[in-house]
């Protein structure tokens, strides 16, 4: 196997199934990736794009997003890097982000409660579609932002708020139920 460009191996149609099991590393061509550096947006874009990552060129721009690579050298800087590097990059970029997307699941998972179901009977169903700027607006709600600028924070930080005001509301919605009993 030779460690050559990722440019000379796409081209040359070379294949190293050996390297889809190596070991994830955080860095590709003297760039390193800081997962808990990416900001709510950059996240989202690249878990979107993960499930359309069929094309060299949407790979090349996860890697951007995730590497923090500028658009005007994204081109050279891919391509010229080592394939072994490549390999580790993108199953460090596979891992992290399914583990992003099952921590994300886990913490904003809802219980199947009284409120969910009315929830779905008032139409909640209809938010949907808004899945990606709705969290933004319910903590710009909470918080006094435009909903929009909460985008550019980092991920974890969001996610955070998003976990602190779902537990808030649960022990709330309890309180309440118990101190209806007592009445």
């Amino acid at each position: 196997m030779i460690n050559c460009t990722l440019k000379e191996y796409v081209e040359k149609q070379l294949q190293y199934h050996i390297l889809t099991a190596v070991e994830g590393v955080p860095k590709y061509n003297c760039k390193e990736i800081k997962i808990s550096d990416l900001t709510f947006d950059e996240v989202k874009f690249v878990m979107k794009a993960l499930g359309d990552a069929g094309t060299w060129d949407s790979i090349k721009i996860i890697f951007g997003k995730c590497f923090r690579v500028d658009n005007l050298i994204l081109d050279r800087w891919f391509w010229n890097g080592k394939v072994k590097e490549f390999y580790q990059a993108r199953n460090y970029i596979i891992k992290e982000f399914n583990r992003l997307i099952k921590q994300e699941q886990q913490l904003l998972k809802s219980v199947e409660n009284v409120d969910t179901v009315l929830w779905k009977q008032a139409g909640g169903g209809k938010l949907n579609r808004f899945g990606g700027v709705l969290p933004l607006n319910q903590l710009g709600k909470l918080y006094g932002v435009f909903p929009f600028e909460l985008k550019h924070k980092k991920y974890e930080e969001i996610l955070i708020l998003l976990t602190v005001e779902k537990e808030t509301a649960e022990v709330q919605r309890a309180y309440n139920k118990l101190k209806q009993r007592t009445s």
